[in-house]
């Protein structure tokens, strides 16, 4: 009896103690990686989502106009030297981009370039390295007129990317290649069927380009450029966003 008494008085023991922190913990654990589970998949949902209105909006104004808006960004610096190193900063892709001069075409309109002029896209802005912010460094002081009548510098997608495998299985056609170009503040299809392109949650704007990028199919026949989807800047087509966002979800 007097045992009992004393251990009421005493409290836990050393290992109950123990027991209760190491459940505790293990709890902790499970809340915290729900939690970031939320974010993630909110993050990947919001990206799935913009990329989505991006499209939709883009092909209702083809719809409307006939042809793709123009003035895109054009993912290049404005010494048309490389890939802007900023869009693409953390994400371990810029690779999978690369600055390819389209030779000039003589003759018969024809050609990559040609391709984007065909489809609507007469200019694209290329981006000032000196900028703050990745997204907005596009301006109409960097604007340049897309000629196939010249060499032209563009971004494009390499071949063997997961872009390029996502786009098409079994191999890229002869004759085509894909063209990134972002949708940014400057592109006309703004306050026609956006009132703003839209941006990216989940990545950091001040680091990184928070708008989405379309990706064009040109073909050196010159047939009109046809748009193939859009991705981030981690290049994740929009599929492929809701593919991880289902695989992810906790059991």
């Amino acid at each position: 009896m007097k045992t009992s008494l004393r251990r009421a008085r005493l409290g836990f023991t050393l290992i109950e103690l123990l027991v209760v922190i190491m459940i505790l913990a293990t709890l902790a654990g499970l809340a915290i990686s729900r939690v970031d589970w939320a974010r993630r998949s909110a993050d990947t949902a919001s990206a799935a989502a913009g990329i989505t209105q991006a499209h939709e909006n883009v092909q209702l104004f083809r719809t409307m106009k006939g042809v793709y808006p123009s003035q895109w960004d054009s993912l290049i610096d404005s010494t048309t030297t490389g890939v802007y190193g900023k869009i693409f900063n953390g994400h371990g892709v810029a690779p999978q981009l690369q600055v390819q001069t389209i030779p000039a075409v003589f003759g018969a309109p024809s050609g990559v370039v040609f391709s984007l002029q065909h489809a609507g896209i007469a200019s694209i802005l290329d981006h000032d390295p000196a900028a703050t912010f990745a997204s907005d460094s596009a301006s109409v002081a960097t604007i340049r007129t897309l000629n196939f009548m010249a060499a032209t510098p563009l971004a494009c997608v390499v071949v063997d990317s997961n872009v390029d495998k996502a786009i098409y299985p079994t191999g890229r056609p002869a004759g085509v290649k894909l063209v990134a170009l972002g949708l940014g503040r400057g592109c006309t299809t703004n306050g026609l069927t956006l009132s703003s392109p839209p941006l990216c949650t989940a990545i950091d704007p001040s680091t990184s380009y928070g708008r989405f990028i379309a990706i064009f199919a040109c073909y050196e026949s010159g047939k009109r450029a046809e748009l193939k989807g859009f991705v981030d800047s981690t290049l994740q087509l929009a599929a492929n966003q809701l593919k991880n966002y289902y695989e992810a979800v906790p059991q």
